[in-house]
């Protein structure tokens, strides 16, 4: 549907189930070139872009930019056949995200499955599977750090850099339409599946950061925020949701803290902090959540660690968490 003059979004699928979620794309239509905002997993450009373009009369060839907002795989698996449907555009991210975009065995080490290592807390092996079966990515060739600024003929959007979910996570700024398709930029209290429950944990990485990004659009003040999946805010709700976002990030950096205080001398690890707090906290599933609540935990701890209140111990494994 068109959410505002020249945005199109693009609902598609996420996996099945009760569990399923959906994943929203957009393109942005100017009178000479379009881009389009994500390109989902493999298989969704065929099954579910193109068939919206001929629906609505829409020219492939017009698509000059396909943006990879950030490095998960539901963002950026769709960008090889991103390439061989639109043969014009470029395939646009941010250099800090670009590697792992480029190469799977990059992305599994830094984002897929990233706790394993140092914390001992591994992703779940479904999940892996379900990873590299829908990724057939194809390397960026087009790196902008935000500000950048692209025509689309009778208007002009600007590229956003909103680091916290990931570093290099990139959005579109439509002043025009004063909209921002921001993807997972901002994550609320719980990343819902498809009917509206809650599925697992925001997954924000980089606390200081992501902090930052909620403030940074609070000030932009857009009359609508265009998720990939939590559907479309305007007016009164983008104001919520933010404030939401901001709230969850506050509530578990105390309950964090305050679970850490309460350690023995030895301290303790990742895993047996995920098994304390995820009971506590929002109404998701506590089974396969884990590793999601992983992402803003770690965050917190490295925040922590940074600050000098937390000691990381890795001369042990799993690492040691030890309050100072």
């Amino acid at each position: 549907m068109e959410i505002a003059p020249g945005i199109h979004r693009i609902t598609t699928p996420l996996g099945e189930g009760e569990s399923a979620r959906r994943c929203d794309l957009y393109l942005l239509a100017g009178q000479d070139r379009s881009i389009l905002f994500d390109s989902g997993i493999d298989g969704t450009i065929p099954r579910y872009v193109l068939p919206y373009l001929a629906e609505h009369n829409l020219d492939p060839a017009s698509v000059e930019l396909v943006v990879a907002s950030h490095c998960d795989v539901d963002h950026f698996g769709g960008l090889a056949d991103s390439q061989q449907a639109f043969k014009r555009a470029q395939l646009v991210a941010h250099p800090a995200d670009a590697g792992l975009i480029a190469d799977f065995a990059t992305y599994k080490a830094g984002r897929g499955n990233p706790f394993e290592a140092i914390y001992g807390l591994a992703e779940l092996p479904a999940t892996q599977e379900w990873q590299r079966a829908v990724t057939r990515s194809a390397p960026p060739n087009k790196l902008v750090l935000g500000g950048e600024q692209a025509s689309l003929g009778g208007r002009t959007v600007e590229f956003q850099h909103l680091p916290g979910h990931t570093l290099g996570h990139l959005a579109l700024w439509d002043a025009a339409n004063a909209a921002l398709i921001l993807a997972d930029a901002v994550l609320g209290a719980a990343v819902p599946t498809a009917s509206g429950e809650p599925a697992f944990p925001p997954t924000y990485r980089h606390v200081v950061p992501y902090l930052e990004t909620i403030a940074r659009i609070q000030a932009l003040r857009p009359d609508i925020l265009a998720t990939a999946h939590y559907g479309v805010y305007e007016g009164s709700a983008v104001v919520s949701f933010l404030a939401e976002s901001q709230a969850f990030v506050l509530d578990l950096g105390w309950r964090l803290e305050t679970a850490l205080r309460a350690g023995g001398p030895g301290g303790t690890t990742l895993p047996e902090l995920i098994a304390e707090l995820n009971p506590r906290i929002g109404d998701w599933p506590k089974a396969q959540s884990a590793t999601a609540l992983a992402f803003p935990v770690v965050g917190h701890i490295e925040d922590l660690a940074t600050k000098g209140r937390l000691l990381i111990d890795l001369a042990v494994q799993p690492a040691q968490l030890k309050w100072l």
